[in-house]
Formats: structure tokens, sequence, C-alpha cells
């Protein structure tokens, strides 16, 4: 965890789950149901389930389940990342009640969350989606707060299918350090209205940098650059900055556009 001075919690890990599927053991699920005569077409039932389960929240359509039942060599196929517990849930109950768990799977892991969404976001920067940081604190103090992820083991023959359970492992994570930083919260959010206030009565061009100083000891109560970005989604541009992209010379999706 990374906290303010005061102890207010400023980054921190949920729980969250990876949904994907077997494409090689629906087909051979699919292959033994014809031999029974059964009624019954794993891809349409599992498509139709995981999309409605969920929903558009996720990217999550028919057809792209569909499409990726058609990887038949595959055993993993990813439908959905960072889903929430709630709709883990239901997932996992779809699958019981169907009895889907050669063919469909949950898998736990985390993600990173900003409970002040853009509050602090220079300085506190940002994580990939392996939960490396990239950028700013998350980046510079990286090894002390990762500590050691957890892992799943498993068993594969050599043509890749899977063994029996039994074989199965998990590893629980070592938590890393926490980060107790100078940064005051209350401190941080004025500094910000007021970058905020100043870059849009000037008319600012590029952006408005602050910071804030405790004279006694030297601390740095706040830092901050205006216009910022939210934590929880670093991939999506502010809207000066997108504004000023859509305003450019630049071909949309060509190389300098991207960059």
């Amino acid at each position: 965890n990374i906290y303010d001075t005061n102890g207010f919690l400023l980054a921190t890990n949920v729980t969250t789950y990876r949904i994907f599927i077997s494409p090689s053991s629906i087909a051979k699920a699919q292959a033994k149901a014809d031999e029974q005569g059964l009624d019954v077409q794993y891809d349409d039932l599992i498509a139709r389930g995981l999309s409605e389960h969920l929903g558009s929240g996720y990217g999550t359509s028919y057809d792209y389940v569909i499409k990726q039942t058609t990887y038949k060599k595959y055993l993993d196929r990813t439908i959905a990342r960072q889903v929430d517990e709630q709709t883990a849930d239901r997932v996992i109950a779809f699958i019981d009640e169907h009895e889907l768990e050669d063919m469909v799977y949950t898998e736990a892991t985390y993600t990173r969350y900003y409970p002040y969404g853009s509050l602090a976001a220079h300085v506190i920067g940002f994580v990939g989606s392996d939960g490396t940081g990239l950028y700013g604190l998350e980046y510079r103090y990286n090894e002390l707060l990762a500590g050691t992820p957890g892992k799943y083991i498993v068993a594969r023959d050599a043509q890749s299918n899977e063994m029996p359970y039994e074989y199965e492992q998990y590893i629980e994570a070592v938590d890393g350090y926490d980060l107790t930083l100078s940064i005051d919260i209350y401190v941080q959010s004025a500094l910000e209205e007021q970058l905020r206030a100043a870059y849009e009565e000037s008319g600012g061009q590029n952006r408005a940098c602050g910071i804030v100083m405790d004279p006694q000891t030297g601390a740095i109560r706040a830092m901050a650059v205006y216009p910022a970005y939210d934590l929880n989604d670093p991939w999506t541009l502010n809207e000066y900055d997108y504004a000023a992209l859509q305003n450019s010379d630049l071909v949309p999706d060509g190389e300098e556009y991207r960059a």
C-alpha cells in the first residue's frame, strides 16, 4: 500500500479475476457428447453464458467468445480480465450449473487501485498490466512495493494436455513493504484546485506545476502537475491533451499520432 502522511490510503491492490476458456477441452467434450448423442453445443452454451454474465462492461460479446472457441489447439484463451468478484461469482455459478469445470476457468489475480483517482497522479505514478511500476513512486520503489508474487503451478503432458488436478499447486504471495509519503492529501487537493484555476483562467497552453514544502523540515506536502490523468486509467488522455491531439495536423492512426 501507499499512504499519505495522515495514513489515508492512496494506492492498494484489489482482487480481480481473469476468465478464460480451454478450446481444446471444449472440442474434446463436444466430440464425446456427439458420440453419446447428447443434445448440447458447448461453444454456443459457453458463448451465450459468458456474454450474458460478463456483459458489455468487459467487452465480452457472443461473437468474441465464439471466435475464441475456434482455436481448438489452445488450452487457454482469455475472455475477460480484471473481472470483479461479484461478476466472477456469477460466472462460477454458471460453470457449476452446466458442469463446465474442464472448459471455463476463473483465475484470481489483483489489480492496482487508486481510491482518489487523479490525486497526486504525477507523484504516485502507475503500473503496467503485470503490476510492475512504470512511472512515479510506483516505478521508483517497485522492488519494495512488489513483494513476491503468488503463482499457480499446473502440470501438462508432452502434448500440452492438462494433467490431473492433484498436481496443481497455488503458492501464496508475500506482501511487499508499505510506503508512507510526506504528501498530505488535504494540501495536495488544495494545490491541485489552485493549479486548475490558474491554468484555466490564464489560458494555459502547456501545463501548470506547483510544490508545497514545509519550511521547518523541508518535507514535501504537495506536488502536482495540471492537467493530470486518472491513475485507474492511465492510458487514456486527459481532455486537454486529447483536444490538442485532435486539433493537430497529425494523420489519425499514423505513427506520430500514436506516439
